[in-house]
């Protein structure tokens, strides 16, 4: 990441992830997450698959992404926001078309 605070975001939704991963008896360490979100440096420059699919004019797949979080955190009690206000701002962007 080049901005700080699209890297501190993603940090924010993997700590969310992990503790809805934790309650289902799922272990993911800290260390996981830093392979994922550090080993995205060395793509280079590239397009996510949800920008590419918004481009194309395809269905987005937050659901899959945001959305089975912000529903299993309400099962579980537990606050997601960066999940939540990104469901919410992929399906606004969505429903305008």
């Amino acid at each position: 990441f080049r901005d700080e605070a699209a890297y501190a975001t993603a940090w924010q939704l993997f700590y969310e992830m992990q503790a809805i991963a934790r309650t289902e008896g799922v272990p993911i360490s800290d260390q996981d997450g830093a392979r994922v979100i550090d080993g995205t440096k060395s793509l280079g420059a590239f397009k996510t698959s949800t920008w590419q699919d918004r481009r194309k004019n395809k269905p987005l797949e937050y659901d899959v992404f945001c959305g089975y979080i912000v529903r299993k955190s309400g099962r579980f009690e537990l606050d997601v926001p960066v999940n939540r206000a990104l469901f919410s701002l992929y399906r606004m962007m969505e429903q305008a078309g």
